[in-house]
């Protein structure tokens, strides 16, 4: 008789288990439960089936598993979460995302319950809830519009771009406020930040594109470029060292690199590049950091 396994229940001599892990952690487990079979019992479905379910509800998105309670409810178990490219081992403290594919082994009649539980609604994660959207962007820039008086300096204000940034940020931390969903699908996140960067290279190149070229390659310009690959070059090399030295991955230095930058762009040609999830929390990690701390030096040098 096949079932999933219950965190209450019992082993007796002869029963066959499937493990699910991490190599080593399998290894381990295999060692002190018994010897490894050559017969591969997941082949066997007639009872007990694995399926990934998409989480398209709303009510789950920031809710840790241990919270799903699918032992008690559907005798299930929720063993991987995949989020974008990247497959993880489900543990009790694992918060789910909108959008994110999770792994459940189910009794097969009790697959139309988790179904239902999840969503597992392609659609509905490809759709953006406008509401939280427009309410985040409005109150970053009220948060902008905030001036701190600094007497006859003049004063200090994050502005249109710091301030959605940092209400960006506490957002995306605490995931949710009732109904309210402040995170995205990672279909939906990526279409509007790949939009966003296109229309704001363009915007660039179409506003500033004739002074660029009648700059560039004068006096004026030679000198402003050598004087920023002069200071900006030692302070990357620096970077790099210390990335080495604290042990980081290659891509989540490249990530790093290019938010310290403050420059989506070239995020986009570091993952082209190196195809890995660990460059975007490299980005995320300096990339508001670098734009808050520009954005105040900036009227800081203009005041002095």
């Amino acid at each position: 008789k096949m079932r999933v396994a219950h965190p209450d229940g019992e082993l007796q001599a002869g029963d066959l288990a499937f493990l699910v892990g991490l190599p080593d952690a399998v290894k381990t487990a295999g060692q002190a439960l018994g010897k490894p079979i050559e017969e591969d019992i997941s082949n066997d479905r007639t009872a007990v089936n694995f399926k990934r379910f998409t989480v398209s509800n709303s009510r789950l998105v920031g809710t840790p598993v241990a919270n799903l309670f699918l032992p008690a409810r559907f005798q299930s178990l929720l063993t991987r979460v995949r989020r974008g490219d990247t497959d993880m081992l489900a543990t009790a403290g694992t918060r789910l995302q909108m959008g994110d594919r999770v792994l459940v082994v189910y009794p097969v009649e009790r697959e139309g319950d988790i179904a239902k539980t999840f969503g597992d609604s392609e659609h509905k994660i490809s759709a953006i809830d406008y509401l939280p959207f427009g309410l985040g962007i409005a109150a970053g820039v009220a948060l902008g519009l905030i001036t701190i008086p600094l007497g006859s300096l003049g004063s200090l204000a994050l502005g249109a771009a710091a301030g959605p940034l940092v209400v960006g940020l506490v957002l995306g931390r605490i995931d949710r406020l009732g109904p309210l969903v402040f995170s995205l699908a990672p279909s939906a996140n990526n279409m509007l930040r790949q939009m966003g960067l296109v229309l704001f290279l363009a915007a660039v190149g179409l506003s500033s594109g004739q002074a660029f070229a009648a700059k560039a390659f004068s006096l004026t310009g030679i000198k402003i470029g050598l004087l920023s690959a002069a200071g900006m070059v030692p302070v990357l090399v620096a970077f790099w060292l210390l990335g080495k030295f604290l042990g980081l991955s290659t891509a989540r230095m490249a990530g790093a690199i290019a938010g310290f930058v403050g420059q989506p762009a070239i995020l986009s040609h570091v993952q082209t590049t190196i195809p890995d999830e660990r460059c975007e929390s490299g980005y995320s990690a300096t990339f508001a950091l670098g734009i808050i701390a520009k954005i105040v030096l900036v009227q800081i040098v203009m005041v002095l």
